[in-house]
């Protein structure tokens, strides 16, 4: 705290740029009419559907825009871990495995 938001975001680029994601795709969602159940993970729709794209749109879609601010803020908190690491690439690392 205490830094303008630019400074941050330049610090963090890869925890910016999936916060960027997440709100874009919630917009999207949201803006379309898609529903959680059209996107989100299903146990039986992954396994007897074979619709394996909902792995990874699970990840991105969220329910409602509360949602995605507790899902942001706790993952800009985590963001420190790549700015204090990242002359040796630790952070990039960490959200990578």
């Amino acid at each position: 705290m205490g830094q303008p938001l630019l400074y941050a975001v330049l610090e963090r680029p890869l925890t910016s740029l999936i916060c960027a994601c997440l709100a874009c795709v919630w917009a999207y969602l949201n803006a379309h009419g898609v529903s959680y159940s059209e996107v989100g993970l299903s146990y039986s729709a992954v396994v007897h559907n074979r619709e394996y794209w909902r792995i990874l749109t699970a990840t991105f879609s969220h329910i409602s825009i509360l949602h995605l601010v507790f899902n942001v803020s706790s993952l800009w908190s985590l963001g420190f871990v790549e700015s204090v690491d990242s002359a040796r690439g630790f952070g990039e690392v960490v959200y990578l495995k």
